[in-house]
């Protein structure tokens, strides 16, 4: 079981619900799991994009039932400068292109000690915020 305070991002909210079951029993055996704000915005760009209404319904349950229900620790306004140094940073580098959804998960997610649990690791490494693969 995993001690390190934990901040679940948009992938892998969307392989959990694509593959249901994959990832469910992982996360609930970790004692701090969170997620944030604009992972939370992130999917509902899902929830409300796709031309078909299953679809849609589909992901706006999973919203609901898992992404809804789980911790989301705030965005802060600082968190907007922080983003932009990370990102602006790890281009100049080379290391990497972030978005700027992943600079805000970033800073959150340095901001509060968290390692975010994502199959992105390039960016966020790049960014110096430490990532696990479950």
């Amino acid at each position: 079981m995993s001690v390190q305070p934990l901040l679940i991002d948009t992938a892998v909210f969307i392989k959990m619900e694509r593959q249901p079951g994959l990832l469910a029993d992982w996360i609930s055996q970790q004692e701090d799991v969170a997620t944030c704000d604009t992972v939370r915005a992130e999917f509902l760009v899902g929830v409300h994009a796709p031309s078909q209404a299953a679809t849609r319904e589909k992901a706006r349950r999973f919203f609901t039932d898992i992404v809804s229900a789980m911790a989301s620790l705030p965005i802060d306004k600082a968190d907007f400068d922080e983003a932009g140094r990370l990102i602006g940073e790890a281009i100049r580098n080379g290391k990497a292109k972030p978005t700027l959804g992943d600079g805000l998960i970033a800073a959150c997610a340095l901001r509060n000690g968290r390692t975010v649990v994502t199959d992105n690791t390039l960016d966020f490494a790049a960014m110096g915020v430490p990532t696990l693969v479950p």
